[in-house]
């Protein structure tokens, strides 16, 4: 799975993120930066740069396979950063996904603080069983049949949650979606609307992208078969099944496919089923 973009995404959205999967003192307000440190001529993912200039500047690394050398690697950066911002106070932060990762390199793990993420979110999980923090992160830790039987509650309760902005609530939903589209990749993209139990996908990035994957999976068995199931899917799902009645799903059916492609798209924006047969009809004249 691709981790490191997704979780630098959360950083980068969330801050305070940092701080408490870290364990260590809230930051205050703050930035995550990419940087290139030029004395190094090497790209840095992720600067935590807090507002409050007596707050230590934190050099963070992701890590989810073996590095031997990523502690000497870190420690040449946060020594490069603290010289680029007049010796301001820096620490070091490596996210390991487990204890496993971690080559505990002397003297260096001495003096970066190191994060094994999996027990890490289970002992927060345990005293905060509703962390979105932890919630965003079910797709990549979790077996695999939990995962399955959860996934609806978790993305909703990200969506939905109170104690974020709404950008960084749909910042976490957009993450885990993507996470648990990579952790089940053989799910076919009905499969994964049903999962998720998409009722509308008009707002949602999540479902926009679902719409592609229905496309795709049309192209692959067959055009307009493949994206008449997708209208007709998504369409129960937004509007409930009981609305779309046979015939409106037989006046779906004899469209063309220049036509399909165009309703597929027009589903985002339709309000109701009354709606969608009237586009139908609009779109077979």
């Amino acid at each position: 799975m691709q981790t490191d973009k997704e979780i630098y995404t959360i950083f980068k959205n969330c801050p305070a993120s940092v701080a408490t999967l870290a364990g260590i003192e809230d930051q205050g307000s703050c930035t995550l930066e990419s940087i290139t440190i030029k004395r190094l001529e090497r790209r840095l993912d992720a600067l935590l740069r807090p507002d409050d200039p007596e707050k230590p500047l934190i050099v963070i690394e992701v890590q989810f396979q073996k590095d031997p050398e990523i502690y000497p690697r870190i420690v040449t950066e946060m020594a490069a950063v603290q010289q680029d911002n007049d010796m301001r106070h820096i620490r070091g932060i490596i996210f390991f996904a487990d204890d496993s990762l971690d080559p505990k390199t002397p003297p260096w793990n001495s003096i970066v603080k190191s994060i094994a993420l999996d027990s890490t979110l289970a002992e927060r999980e345990r005293l905060f069983p509703n962390d979105p923090f932890v919630t965003v992160f079910k797709p990549v830790f979790e077996d695999l049949g939990t995962l399955e039987k959860h996934a609806a509650k978790y993305y909703r309760s990200l969506k939905s949650n109170k104690d974020l902005s709404p950008r960084q609530a749909s910042t976490l939903a957009d993450v885990f979606f993507h996470w648990i589209l990579e952790r089940l990749e053989k799910r076919t993209y009905k499969e994964m609307a049903a999962l998720l139990e998409f009722k509308d996908v008009k707002e949602t990035r999540a479902g926009k992208d679902l719409i592609e994957m229905g496309r795709e999976e049309g192209r692959e068995e067959g055009r307009e078969e493949g994206t008449e199931r997708s209208i007709i899917m998504i369409a129960r799902k937004r509007f409930g099944a009981e609305a779309i009645f046979p015939d409106l799903e037989k006046a779906i059916h004899a469209l063309h496919t220049p036509a399909l492609d165009q309703l597929l798209d027009d589903l985002l924006d339709l309000p109701d089923a009354k709606a969608l047969a009237a586009r139908v009809a609009e779109l077979k004249n």
